[in-house]
């Protein structure tokens, strides 16, 4: 990523900004990820960085926060419960998913998105956090990614 924002810049501008994406899009992709990530990580690791997000100072930190917390009481119950384990999804999922259920704009690669995404989230988050979630990350190619962002 050449530019980078002001990390007091909002989360969604930040996404908006990196993935060429507008509001809803921006919006919708990262809720998406986040899905992917707390499915990925122990209840633990995803209620700490909760935590963090909450704890933060910067504007960017709480739009990122409202976005981390699943909306659908339903579904964040059933992730509570079900998997017992945190789940394992490789690269090539992830990218279909949030192509598929994102909505990207017709000439946005799912990688843009992912990237603009982890770029605005690791400014949000203290180093422990970003370690937390590179440390679920599969090492064929969203870690990379995430070390790149």
């Amino acid at each position: 990523m050449t530019e980078q924002p002001d990390p007091k810049t909002p989360f969604l501008e930040q996404v908006m900004a990196q993935g060429h994406l507008s509001a809803a899009s921006a919006q919708a992709a990262t809720k998406v990820m986040f899905r992917i990530l707390r499915d990925m990580m122990p209840h633990q690791e995803s209620d700490a960085i909760a935590q963090a997000l909450q704890k933060a100072d910067a504007e960017a930190a709480h739009q990122a926060a409202d976005l981390w917390a699943d909306p659908n009481v339903v579904v964040a119950l059933f992730s509570r419960i079900n998997p017992l384990r945190p789940l394992t999804i490789g690269y090539q999922t992830v990218m279909l998913r949030l192509e598929e259920e994102s909505g990207l704009p017709e000439g946005v690669k799912p990688e843009r998105a992912a990237l603009a995404i982890f770029s605005a989230i690791k400014r949000a988050l203290p180093e422990a956090s970003r370690q937390a979630i590179a440390a679920c990350l599969p090492a064929d190619g969203l870690r990379q990614m995430w070390e790149r962002a």
